[in-house]
């Protein structure tokens, strides 16, 4: 029985070594997979590190072609510099022509051009000064005309007044006032003159009329102006009525038609332009005008005024009836009654003698007074009148002499015009024979320079060409730049990917081979057990057979020995250590199958 035990036994451990010898040769052949795997490891690397100095390469032939681009980039530049410095001389040397011909020309001519030029300007001026003198004297004339004739006119429209004035007064002696009430709309103008409303229309009319602003109008334009406008007329109507209106329409029609007549002996003359004046002196009534309109009146009332003193004052009325009334008087009354109407009527004329007498004194006095102002004024106006004439006369003697100092100045100015033309003319000969030197030496330099210009374009072709090529050469290895890069990038990610792998297969080796390391130990003391377990199973084999009894004691004994022998303990541990050797074997075999499988996959 002990033998079956032994012989079991020697099968498990042939079985275990068998199948440990097994495993030390997967090991092994695994070994060799794992350094056959690990040298294409090392070639793949040295083959993306080979890409990576080939894509180096290229990246420097790339960038030497750059800078060959940029080379001929420069040369064209440099190329384009020299043409523009050819155009910069040619433009200076056309500066020289255009100086060098000024100069030609100004040392010949120049200097008389430049004298006669300041003498013509200088003429000039002088002309230019007494031409503006003449224009201020001239205005200055006209405004001192204006104030003239706004003078006389305002001194006809007094005499008017007063003479009205006068007339009136002759007229209230007859008691021609009563009359004249049913008689408004002819006689409402009488007396009064325009309104405030009416003067301040017709100046705001004159004024937009006035142009020039020295107190003067067209008098056809003022009568068109005044015709055209209905509400005009209108207010002038409300103002001053429809005859004055009329009357003064016609007068200025007049005016217009005969450019030289008189109002009066003493009124200041009419010309085709009016002044302020003048145009309100068309606006007063004439002294004969009233005396026709009074004048009817009288002798419709058949009053006669030649035996009457002209008084302003009276106060009883005349009668108003004719013969015919007289002699309804005589027939309608007694002798008594008639006698006392005499007695009454010669009471009455005595007390109008008496104070007709009182009013003429009084009239006398009055118009002595009047007379004297009168004169006084007309002293005044006279003297007025001289200093104006004195004025105008030193004034014509002013424009006699500018006029002949602008005669002067127009002999000085066409001799002057006359040396200017001969200096013109031999500058312009002078000016001729430059220019024709100047053309030959501006045709000279254009051959120079079409030849500098073609022989620089022709240059400046050659290198755009050369540029063009060098561009499209770096365009294709920018291109393959580009190419090399992407694939330099996917290199070195699979490059850190084997990299990768290759660290966790280092490590894997070194565990195996510690683990190897171990395993060629415990190796060494199984075997050093196994042969000690020989020998002392070889030496149990040849100890002498006992009796039965002794036997089993023996055998029990052996058994106990056996069992608790320290050999047999490190027997026992070295075959569960190398259980677990092969357990941990067959598990990293079972790794490296799928390591080996995922990597292949990959």
């Amino acid at each position: 029985m002990g033998e079956a035990k032994d012989s079991k036994k020697g099968k498990a451990y042939e079985s275990v070594l068998a199948k440990w010898r097994g495993e030390v040769y997967a090991m092994m052949v695994r070994e060799i997979c794992r350094e056959t795997e690990l040298t294409k490891l090392q070639q793949e690397v040295m083959a993306l590190k080979r890409a990576e100095l080939m894509a180096q390469r290229s990246l420097e032939s790339m960038e030497l072609a750059e800078a060959r681009a940029k080379h001929s980039t420069m040369e064209a530049r440099e190329a384009r510099n020299q043409a523009h410095a050819l155009k910069e001389q040619q433009d200076e040397l056309w500066g020289i022509v255009r100086r060098a011909a000024k100069s030609l020309t100004d040392n010949t001519y120049s200097h008389r051009l430049s004298v006669a030029t300041a003498r013509q300007e200088e003429q000039c001026a002088r002309l230019n000064r007494a031409a503006s003198r003449l224009a201020v004297l001239h205005t200055l004339l006209e405004q001192r005309e204006t104030r003239l004739r706004n003078g006389a006119a305002a001194l006809a429209a007094e005499r008017r007044l007063w003479q009205r004035e006068r007339r009136s007064a002759e007229l209230q002696a007859l008691s021609i006032i009563p009359l004249e009430q049913n008689k408004k709309e002819e006689t409402i103008f009488i007396g009064r003159g325009l309104q405030p409303q009416a003067e301040a229309l017709m100046r705001g009319i004159f004024v937009a009329l006035d142009q020039n602003g020295v107190g003067r109008v067209n008098a056809n334009l003022l009568l068109k102006a005044l015709r055209s406008d209905a509400n005009l007329e209108q207010l002038m109507h409300h103002y001053i009525g429809q005859t004055a209106w009329t009357k003064s329409l016609d007068e200025l029609d007049e005016h217009i038609l005969h450019h030289r007549r008189h109002i009066h002996d003493e009124g200041p003359p009419q010309r085709a332009d009016l002044a302020w004046g003048e145009f309100l002196l068309l606006f007063v009534p004439k002294s004969s005008d009233d005396n026709e309109v009074k004048e009817k009146q009288l002798n419709d009332n058949k009053i006669s005024t030649q035996l009457l003193p002209a008084v302003p004052v009276l106060t009883l009325l005349p009668p108003s009836s004719n013969t015919q009334n007289i002699l309804k008087l005589e027939s309608s009354m007694g002798v008594d009654a008639l006698r006392r109407e005499v007695l009454r009527l010669s009471s009455d004329r005595s007390a109008l003698i008496a104070e007709l007498t009182r009013v003429r004194d009084w009239t006398l006095r009055a118009a002595q007074d009047a007379a004297l102002n009168w004169r006084n004024e007309l002293r005044a106006l006279e003297l007025r009148a001289e200093r104006a004439e004195r004025s105008s006369a030193l004034e014509m003697k002013l424009k006699d002499e500018a006029l002949n100092r602008i005669d002067a100045l127009s002999a000085a100015s066409a001799a002057s015009t006359a040396t200017f033309s001969a200096l013109t003319q031999s500058a312009s000969v002078e000016t001729t024979r430059a220019l024709a030197a100047k053309q030959r030496l501006i045709d000279s330099l254009t051959a120079e320079r079409n030849a500098a210009v073609a022989t620089t374009k022709g240059e400046t072709e050659r290198l755009d060409t050369a540029l063009s090529k060098c561009q499209q050469e770096r365009d294709t290895a920018q291109a393959n730049v580009n190419a090399l890069e992407k694939e330099i990038t996917i290199l070195r990610d699979q490059l850190q990917a084997l990299e990768t792998q290759l660290t966790t297969f280092q490590t894997q080796t070194e565990v195996q081979s510690a683990t190897k390391a171990q395993l060629t130990t415990v190796t060494n003391h199984r075997d050093a057990l196994l042969r000690l377990l020989q020998e002392q199973r070889n030496s149990t084999i040849r100890q002498p057979h006992l009796p039965t009894k002794k036997k089993e004691t023996h055998h029990t004994a052996s058994s106990s020995t056996t069992s608790t022998s320290p050999h047999f303990r490190a027997l026992a541990s070295l075959q569960a250590l190398t259980d677990d050797l092969l357990d941990d074997d067959d598990d990293d075999y079972d790794d490296d199958e799928v390591d080996e499988n995922n990597f292949n996959m990959s």
